[in-house]
């Protein structure tokens, strides 16, 4: 299983907790874009509870709608 880096993730956190939209999209970007093809679930649910955090509910959405459809058998 292929994780992003901490420092990722960390930015990540820091953006949506500070509010900053573009930032906390960046982040998820490198975070998605590092796991590979199947992202773990716990990082997409770390990048969907950020771009929940910030307001980009929508794709927050579509993202954990798609993991779990690539999961299924």
């Amino acid at each position: 299983v292929m994780m992003p880096d901490v420092a990722v993730l960390a930015g990540l956190s820091r953006a949506s907790e500070a509010g900053r939209r573009a930032e906390t999209a960046l982040y998820a970007l490198f975070a998605l874009g590092q796991s590979g093809d199947a992202p773990h679930a716990s990082v997409v649910g770390a990048v969907a509870m950020a771009l929940n955090r910030v307001g980009i509910n929508d794709v927050a959405r579509a993202l954990v709608r798609d993991a779990i459809v690539a999961e299924a058998p």
